[in-house]
């Protein structure tokens, strides 16, 4: 796991709530070397869409646009975010960086009351998906079951 942030901030954070970050990566987004990387590989996706390095440099300073690209650029295998800014903030570079077709988010959700995981698979990203697309959703989901060890009882 990878957690972005000022590396003695994430440290100080996690010992205050007594959370074990020794297995984790701490990646700093204002790292110069790695913050040019990124902007020039953005530069590089988008720029037929009209994106100058310039605007690549300013919005990898955001660390929605900052993980993504370490999405893309395969230095990490996902991106989590919506839990410290708005939805909206993290969809709109995931949907120019990542988007490949349809998206498809997969939710893990405890239910304490009946002491069971649910995993929930939500459409709304996809205006009017076909059939064939919410079997893939549903399969998603499946999937991401299977990767808990829990068997998925599609319903």
């Amino acid at each position: 796991m990878i957690l972005l942030g000022e590396k003695d901030q994430i440290k100080k954070q996690a010992n205050k709530f007594g959370v074990d970050i020794s297995s984790m990566k701490l990646i700093d987004p204002k790292d110069q070397e790695l913050k040019e990387e990124l902007a020039q590989e953005l530069f590089k996706l988008r720029e037929k869409k009209g994106l100058t390095i310039e605007k690549a440099n300013e919005l990898i300073e955001d660390v929605n646009y900052f993980g993504c690209m370490m999405a893309y650029t395969n230095k990490a295998d996902g991106v989590v975010g919506s839990l410290i800014c708005p939805t909206a903030a993290l969809m709109k570079p995931v949907l120019q960086i990542l988007r490949k077709g349809m998206v498809n988010e997969v939710m893990v959700i405890h239910d304490p009351r009946k002491d069971r995981i649910l995993f929930a698979t939500d459409a709304s990203m996809n205006i009017d998906p076909s059939p064939e697309q919410l079997a893939n959703m549903g399969i998603n989901a499946s999937n991401v079951a299977k990767m808990f060890d829990i068997e998925p009882n599609l319903g």
